[in-house]
């Protein structure tokens, strides 16, 4: 039997969501959106990179696509961990939880 939405009440998470097919980045920012995700999705890796440094203690989780064009996925990650690494200890504990 298929979970309804109903079963996710205000789950609240904020995700970063990025991926270069704006379909796919409209799609899951709907679906997930739906289900009580505050979400940020962007269909630009450096857009995204961007907002990510910008707040990075905005967001409790980042999916990303693995390839896209400017900076891959892989790329992409190794530069938001590179932005925690340089904020307060207090903020990286936010992340290890």
């Amino acid at each position: 039997m298929a979970e309804s939405i109903s079963q996710f009440p205000g789950v609240k998470e904020r995700i970063l969501f990025v991926a270069d097919d704006k379909a796919a980045v409209d799609s899951i920012q709907s679906m997930l959106g739906r289900l009580g995700y505050k979400m940020m999705a962007r269909a630009n890796s450096i857009e995204a990179l961007e907002a990510f440094r910008n707040r990075p203690e905005a967001f409790d989780l980042v999916i990303t696509d693995v390839a896209m064009p400017n900076m891959t996925g892989k790329e992409l990650a190794l530069e938001m961990a590179a932005t925690i690494l340089l904020l307060e200890p207090s903020l990286i504990q936010t992340y290890l939880r």
